[in-house]
């Protein structure tokens, strides 16, 4: 009898357990998933398109059922303590699934496990976390990207000269990557000299705040790496505004920058463009139906900066017409999108 009750309360226990983990072993939906989003900032025109992307794939699913409700976004204003307080209210909330863009790489581990062991799968895109809780990674190499940037201006300037680094928020995962890719290489050329370092959101105004007064304290400058959204084109602008001499300049493939670039080609100006694309919505997405589905996928999609690469030659040939000057210059495909995550 004994052994009878015990094996029962082992059996119980064990059920129990099993359920509380709210992983594998519950009971799952096979549609009207809810899927909202967990932004560090909504300020800055990338986020907003990548949004744009996150919203047009959720669209797709809606028809036949498989999502519920709509695509909500929470914005942290570049709060992590807020971004925390944001999953968990999300979880609380009974969302299946987290798109998150961190605000930090570390601080967001613990919440990021409490939501996992709940059986909320969080697709961590753009900046990402160091937590291997996440059901999956979606992003490109920062440390690449940065590298790449500073590499081509180095290469520009013979490897000597006085340079500004034009970098994204301080904290911000993505932007502290790119600017250690920079960084390192940088260090290997004893004539480059770092005059300057700014920190802006990814934005024109803020950027062109920030570059300023570096310009007006420097009339020496033989090259500007900038790291990511409309800073390469702040830096341009600002240059022209001060009747500077167009220095080479690293940027992102932001659209007002690459009409300006596309314009001044003919003046001698020289520059090369690498991009965060912002189809990384999309596929957080579509990563999220298929892990809900309890489809197979990968724990870690990384996209290689060179498939971004605009330079010199490829800029003269574009057309630009229809594109924002708060655009990127991105698109994909069901079939390219099916491809990359397969």
């Amino acid at each position: 009898m004994k052994k009878t009750l015990f094996a029962v309360l082992a059996l119980t226990l064990a059920i129990g357990t099993a359920f509380a983990k709210g992983g594998e072993e519950k009971v799952k939906k096979t549609s009207g998933f809810k899927i909202a989003e967990s932004t560090c900032f909504l300020t800055p025109t990338w986020q907003k398109l990548t949004l744009q992307w996150a919203e047009k794939q959720f669209a797709k699913y809606k028809g036949d059922g498989t999502v519920a409700g709509e695509y909500r976004v929470v914005d942290a204003a570049g709060d992590t303590n807020q971004q925390i307080n944001d999953i968990r209210n999300l979880v609380k909330q009974g969302y299946d699934a987290i798109i998150l863009i961190a605000n930090d790489a570390e601080a967001l581990n613990d919440v990021i496990e409490e939501a996992e062991e709940q059986g909320v799968r969080i697709i961590n895109i753009d900046s990402l976390v160091t937590s291997k809780d996440v059901t999956s990674k979606i992003g490109t190499d920062g440390l690449d990207f940065g590298a790449t940037v500073a590499q081509w201006v180095v290469n520009q300037i013979g490897g000597k000269g006085n340079v500004i680094v034009c970098n994204g928020p301080q904290g911000v995962s993505v932007s502290e990557d790119r600017r250690k890719g920079a960084l390192n290489v940088l260090a290997k050329y004893p004539g480059i000299k770092i005059v300057a370092e700014t920190y802006s959101d990814y934005n024109e105004g803020p950027a062109i705040d920030a570059i300023r007064p570096v310009l007006d304290a420097n009339p020496n400058i033989d090259g500007i790496i900038t790291l990511g959204g409309s800073q390469g084109s702040a830096a341009l602008k600002t240059l022209q505004a001060m009747g500077r001499k167009l220095v080479p300049i690293g940027s992102e493939n932001y659209g007002a920058y690459l009409k300006n670039w596309q314009k001044l080609r003919k003046q001698g100006f020289s520059s090369m463009c690498v991009g965060q694309p912002n189809w990384l919505g999309a596929l957080g997405v579509e990563q999220a139906v298929r892990a809900l589905k309890g489809q197979k996928i990968k724990k870690e999609v990384i996209l290689p900066i060179s498939s971004t690469v605009i330079d010199d030659a490829m800029i003269e040939k574009l057309d630009l017409s229809g594109l924002a000057d708060d655009g990127y210059l991105f698109t994909i495909t069901d079939e390219q999108i099916n491809e990359l995550l397969k």
